[in-house]
C-alpha cells in the first residue's frame, strides 16, 4: 500500500549515507504517509546496515497494521507529537552528523555567515533550551515540550531546522527530498561556522539583514 513511500524513505537514508558527511550515530527519518501512518526505520539499525526490510509503516504507537510492535527510537515519538501539533509538517530528519552535533553543544543559534546560508534559512538557525531531564521523566515528552516552545515563538515555516543541546539537529518540512537537502546543507553550514568561530576566537559577523532577505527571497519564494 505504501510501497512508493517506503522506497522514498529508504532512498533518503541512502542519500544521507552517501553524502560524505561524518555520521556519528543513527540519523532518523520520520515520514507521515497518511493519517496515523508513519514510515520509519526500527531502532538500533544504523544507516550503513539499513535495508528496506528495516523500514516499516506504523501508527503513532509504533505498531504495524497487523498489531506487531516495532521497537522505536524515542525520537520517533517526539516527531509524531510535533506532526500532530503542526499538520503541515510531513517529515522530520534527526541528524547526528559531526559539525551539526558539535554546534548543538555550543547552545547558541547558527548565524548567517555566508551567502549559502539564506539559500536555505531566513535568519539564524535557532537552538532549543537545554534539555533538563530528571530520572523518572519521559524523555520524549521533555524534548517535545522544549521543541514545542521553540516552534511556538519562532517561525518554523521559514527556518526549518533547529539545534537541540546535548542531542542533535532537527530538520522538518512538507517534502522529504527538500528536507534531506536542507539537513545536508545544515551540516555544511555548521562546519563553515565552526571553522570561522575557531579562527576568529568567537568574534563572528552576520551577513547584513538586507542581504539575507534578498538571497532568501530569491531562492525560497
Amino acid at each position: 500500500m505504501y510501497e512508493e513511500q517506503l522506497q522514498e524513505v529508504y532512498a533518503a537514508h541512502q542519500i544521507i549515507q552517501q553524502s560524505g558527511k561524518d555520521l556519528l550515530d543513527n540519523t532518523l527519518i520520520t515520514f507521515k504517509a497518511a493519517e496515523n501512518a508513519y514510515i520509519v526505520r526500527e531502532k538500533r539499525i544504523n544507516n550503513a546496515g539499513l535495508t528496506i526490510e528495516h523500514i516499516h509503516v506504523v501508527d503513532r504507537d509504533g505498531k504495524k497494521a497487523d498489531g506487531t510492535q516495532v521497537e522505536m527510537d524515542y525520537r520517533f515519538y517526539v516527531n509524531v507529537a510535533l506532526m500532530d501539533q503542526y499538520d503541515w509538517i510531513k517529515c522530520f530528519v534527526n541528524s547526528t552528523t559531526k559539525y551539526s552535533t558539535l554546534w548543538a553543544q555550543l547552545g547558541v543559534a547558527l548565524p548567517p555567515l555566508s551567502v549559502e546560508h539564506p539559500k536555505y534559512y531566513f535568519g539564524e538557525v535557532p537552538v532549543s533550551a537545554p534539555i533538563q531531564f530528571v530520572h523518572g521523566m519521559n524523555l520524549s515528552d521533555v524534548i517535545y515540550q522544549e521543541l514545542y516552545e521553540l516552534f511556538k515563538y519562532g517561525n518554523p515555516k521559514k527556518c526549518t531546522s533547529a539545534f537541540v543541546p546535548k542531542m542533535e539537529s532537527l530538520t522538518w518540512g512538507t517534502n522529504l527530498k527538500q528536507t534531506i537537502t536542507k539537513s545536508i546543507a545544515l551540516e555544511c553550514l555548521a562546519e563553515h561556522a565552526w571553522e570561522i568561530n575557531k579562527e576568529c576566537n568567537g568574534c563572528v559577523e552576520y551577513l547584513p539583514y538586507a542581504l539575507v532577505d534578498e538571497i532568501y527571497r530569491a531562492y525560497n519564494e
